[in-house]
């Protein structure tokens, strides 16, 4: 009975034990929950660093980017651009012409031609690039090649238009009756005779020029043309942005006229006078007269200045040959002349 006692009040000191230490942690917990902002805290710790990391994940991988398309773009620019348009491959096509012209028709000097060409043409094309050196005799030698034009013709491909400048040295055999003598009689017998000219030569050709594997090449025969030149863009014009001038003309045409004048019969110190300090004109010093200003278009600058194009008209007194050529020319009245002076020559 005793025993049952003992056992029954150690079992309530334990319970009563574990008791109270829950107790102990909820009034913990509850403690903790009531802290202000707590909560707020911590999390907004944990969302700080990882906005943090975020950022530097974000920023490594940008940077990473960056490189490697730093390292392509110069790539991809160099792969688009048509390589057979270059200055480097114009003087590949020079080279090939000074070699194609440049020979002895001599069985030496042949293979020497062919191995000379090797260099320059695709495999399979005619090792002449198509010349045929057996149909004459003697040499050739160019002088001096320009390159004209270029046209692209497709992916790494182009036709370079060159002008050769050269002369041909050409022999030839001919059959001539001479008399000689056998015994007491003179007969008549033919013998051979060489004989040689010289000519210059003038050739437009088209190179076809072709960029593959770091290398340039002639992808095809050259071919002979006659090269025309062809102009390009517009007369001129002027700019619109420039509104006309609708005040007193006089003064102004008796300027130009004087100015011009003296541009055309002047020495440099006359004309001075009728040009701002600022700048320099050289004139004609008497190599022409002036004769007219045919026409003129005046339109408003800045700060008060008139923007001339002016048409003019002169005349050679050796010859009398008349030219009309276009000035532009700007004007200002000085600030204590009162007149007009030249402050631009053929600016705009």
């Amino acid at each position: 009975m005793t025993k049952q006692k003992e056992n029954k009040s150690l079992w309530r000191a334990l319970k009563r034990l574990w008791d109270r230490e829950g107790e102990r942690q909820k009034e913990k917990k509850k403690n903790k929950s009531r802290v202000p902002g707590q909560r707020a805290k911590y999390v907004g710790k944990v969302s700080f660093w990882l906005l943090i990391l975020f950022v530097v994940i974000v920023a490594l991988l940008g940077f990473q980017q960056a490189r490697i398309t730093a390292t392509k773009i110069p790539k991809q620019k160099a792969q688009m651009a048509n390589q057979a348009m270059t200055p480097q491959a114009a003087e590949f096509g020079r080279g090939f012409l000074q070699s194609y012209y440049t020979f002895e028709t001599t069985d030496e000097g042949i293979q020497a031609h062919e191995k000379q060409l090797a260099s320059y043409l695709v495999k399979g094309l005619d090792p002449q690039a198509g010349l045929n050196l057996a149909s004459v005799q003697g040499s050739s030698r160019v002088t001096k090649v320009t390159l004209r034009d270029t046209e692209e013709k497709g992916k790494q491909k182009a036709y370079l238009t060159y002008h050769i400048e050269g002369s041909l040295l050409r022999k030839w055999t001919e059959q001539k009756e001479v008399e000689v003598k056998q015994g007491t009689k003179k007969v008549k017998k033919k013998q051979k005779q060489v004989k040689q000219e010289t000519k210059d030569f003038a050739q437009d050709m088209v190179v076809p020029v072709e960029y593959a594997e770091g290398r340039f090449s002639v992808y095809d025969l050259p071919k002979f043309t006659v090269y025309q030149q062809k102009a390009t863009g517009e007369a001129f014009r002027i700019n619109p942005k420039y509104e006309p001038y609708n005040g007193s003309m006089d003064d102004i045409q008796t300027f130009l006229e004087t100015f011009f004048k003296s541009y055309a019969e002047d020495d440099a110190d006359k004309l001075s006078y009728l040009v701002a300090p600022t700048i320099t004109i050289q004139g004609l010093n008497g190599t022409l007269h002036y004769k007219e200003i045919k026409e003129k278009e005046i339109r408003m600058g800045e700060d008060h200045q008139l923007l001339v194009w002016a048409t003019v008209s002169f005349t050679n007194p050796d010859t009398g040959l008349e030219t009309s050529t276009r000035y532009q020319l700007t004007l200002q009245k000085g600030k204590k002349e009162k007149r007009y002076l030249v402050q631009e020559w053929n600016q705009r």
